[in-house]
């Protein structure tokens, strides 16, 4: 349900006239409805993508005895999920086609619970748009311009705010992580923000690279995730996340992740109850070794107590493949029993 959170409903004439300014980092559509002045009611609708989904934008014109009332309507595509909500930014223009400085502009702070219910944003108008006043066309038809940013997306499940990297901005420049399959799934991040934090992706910067292709379709859920943490979003990762995360950081060398990641882990690992802790030793080893992780190396090593843990440890090591610092921590372990 989009709901808008600035004035009720005003008269026609007491909106706010300006020529056309455009709402910074907006989508913009400049929509016609037509036959306004045959039809009681009159509406135009087009299929719209915002913040990564597909929605379905409308605008209706309804005349009767009271006055003349003009709705913009959002309704996504799917069913989706209710726990999520965007908030952002609208604004209208109803286009005066005699005078620029009569536009009729109505602006409004928003929230939309992201369901499967429609949404509206309405005036009453006192007096009937007509060819006369400006406000239809030479085809008599009405032309209304509809900005829409949508800022950050609250999960009430988890109450923390994603940043919206779904669309790009005008005023700054983005690096795209795109998809081969569909364009629904473009991510955009903060060139500077990467050039930061990603000395891989910071070369592809300079060297005029602005995109990057996606293979898997399932990474983009974490590359998005690999951004907010990127842009500082609280998350408390699961173990499945983290998986998934590493291989990520590791390649693009986005090293706040690696640490965010390890720093989780060896949270996970010191809540796991002892009896099934002992189990999970040379799986906690191994990420450490694979990924650099020294701190959760170390917090392993430390939780082992005995020298029947460390035996159970030893028979999962690949000695051929261990790094000599491991082999070393190990043994240092071992004569520490003695």
């Amino acid at each position: 349900m989009f709901i808008c959170q600035g004035a009720p409903a005003q008269p026609f004439s007491r909106l706010i006239t300006a020529p056309i300014s455009t709402l910074k980092n907006a989508k913009v559509w400049r929509m016609k409805v037509r036959n306004v002045d045959r039809n009681p009611a009159a509406d135009y609708h087009r299929i719209m993508f915002l913040a990564g989904k597909k929605w379905t934008i409308r605008v209706s014109c309804e005349r009767s005895d009271v006055g003349t009332t003009v709705s913009f309507t959002i309704t996504p595509k799917r069913k989706l999920d209710k726990s999520k909500f965007f908030l952002g930014q609208t604004r209208m223009f109803l286009i005066n086609q005699k005078e620029q400085e009569s536009n009729y502009q109505k602006d409004s702070p928003f929230f939309v619970n992201y369901g499967s219910t429609f949404s509206r944003f309405y005036e009453d108008f006192d007096t009937e748009p007509t060819k006369e006043n400006g406000f239809l066309n030479d085809s008599r038809a009405l032309e209304v311009e509809i900005h829409v940013f949508v800022d950050r997306i609250l999960d009430v499940n988890v109450k923390f705010s994603h940043f919206n990297f779904h669309d790009s901005f005008n005023d700054d420049q983005y690096f795209q992580f795109y998809s081969w399959k569909t364009s629904e799934h473009d991510l955009y991040s903060k060139s500077q923000m990467l050039h930061f934090h990603s000395p891989v992706i910071s070369e592809l910067i300079k060297g005029g690279f602005k995109k990057l292709p996606i293979v898997k379709e399932s990474q983009f859920e974490f590359i998005q995730l690999m951004l907010q943490i990127v842009h500082g979003t609280f998350i408390l990762l699961n173990e499945f996340q983290i998986h998934q995360l590493l291989p990520l950081a590791k390649r693009f060398k986005i090293y706040t992740v690696t640490r965010k990641c390890e720093l989780r882990m060896i949270q996970i690992l010191r809540e796991t109850e002892p009896i099934g802790r002992s189990g999970r030793f040379w799986e906690f080893l191994w990420l450490a070794r694979c990924y650099d992780l020294p701190h959760l190396s170390c917090a392993t090593m430390k939780l082992i107590t005995n020298l029947k843990e460390m035996k159970e440890l030893g028979y999962g090591m690949n000695l051929e493949r261990m790094s000599g610092e491991a082999m070393k921590a190990v043994a240092s372990k071992i004569f520490s029993f003695a």
